[in-house]
């Protein structure tokens, strides 16, 4: 979804992948600039690091991680702390 607003226009995540390689291969895009919601503005290379990152979303929406505890026991089967 993209929605126009004067000089800028409001992207959603799942499009930005599209928009910065549009950007970077079509476009100088040292005059492009995005923000996150209403933090600062940052140059469209910037955005690089944040979509190489997106796959760790990709694995939380979809449950990939299982997490698994065990109790760290003494030598007299108290419970001394526990790992993960």
């Amino acid at each position: 979804m993209l929605e126009a607003e004067a000089d800028r226009f409001v992207l959603k995540e799942d499009g930005m992948r599209d928009f910065f390689d549009f950007c970077r291969d079509h476009m100088d895009a040292a005059g492009v600039s995005f923000r996150m919601d209403k933090e600062e503005w940052s140059p469209i290379a910037a955005a690089a690091d944040i979509l190489d990152s997106q796959w760790i979303d990709e694995v939380i929406a979809n449950g990939l991680v299982t997490c698994h505890a065990q109790l760290i026991l003494t030598g007299d089967e108290e419970v001394f702390a526990y790992e993960c």
